[in-house]
């Protein structure tokens, strides 16, 4: 399981990533806001491959 934390705010943001991480789970990424979680979301799973011709 890959987990991504999205938070505005950094103390909330590492602090999650802490909580989470000493239940033994492993955070992949963090962003600071929802648009930059959505773009790296889209980015690490896009089913539609990107061919030149």
């Amino acid at each position: 399981m890959k987990i991504l934390i999205a938070d505005d705010h950094p103390f909330t943001l590492q602090g999650t990533k802490s909580y989470l991480e000493s239940f033994g789970y492993k955070v992949f990424d963090t962003c600071s806001n929802g648009i930059s979680a959505l773009n790296l979301i889209t980015l690490q799973y896009s089913p539609i491959g990107h061919f030149n011709r």
